[in-house]
């Protein structure tokens, strides 16, 4: 979602101001954690425990990495919060973040190998293998976007930040 919209200098329309916290986790880090779980089953057992990474970041953050890495202007547009979009994740105004801190402690988990900011960096593996599935040619469905409702998209970005 975020490289198909800078690759094309599209605005990136995300809930509120952008900057609550999302914990975008690799699907290696998942399994890592899960596995932490074995030999450990005692002091696993009864336990609820989040499985996300433990770096987080924000939603800004991203937008201005896949812009970076694309060699493109982070179009970042403010949306109300709770509004359904093609937004990617919880269109709420606090995020979409984890705590897996207990895993760190009672599963001496190691923590995430990877980091969404170093994988979408213009080197990182996400760009790479977007850039070579030529995912960043033709046209995008915006449609379900909502950029009507992002009240800052023009007065931040004037004619750049206004798509039809």
């Amino acid at each position: 979602w975020f490289l198909t919209r800078a690759a094309r200098a599209l605005p990136m329309a995300v809930p509120a101001d952008a900057q609550q916290p999302v914990s975008v986790t690799h699907c290696e880090d998942v399994a890592s954690l899960l596995g932490s779980v074995v030999g450990k089953e005692d002091a696993a057992a009864d336990q609820i425990f989040n499985c996300g990474a433990n770096k987080l970041c924000s939603y800004d953050d991203v937008c201005i990495a896949a812009a970076k890495a694309l060699g493109k202007e982070a179009l970042v547009a403010a949306l109300p919060p709770d509004t359904k979009s093609s937004f990617p994740f919880r269109p709420n105004a606090e995020g979409f973040a984890v705590s897996v801190r207990k895993a760190l402690d009672v599963l001496e988990w190691e923590g995430a190998k990877h980091n969404v900011l170093d994988d979408i960096a213009a080197d990182g593996f996400y760009t790479k293998d977007f850039l070579a599935l030529g995912l960043d040619q033709g046209d995008l469905d915006t449609s379900k976007d909502q950029l009507e409702l992002c009240e800052n998209l023009e007065q931040d970005y004037g004619a750049r930040g206004v798509h039809v």
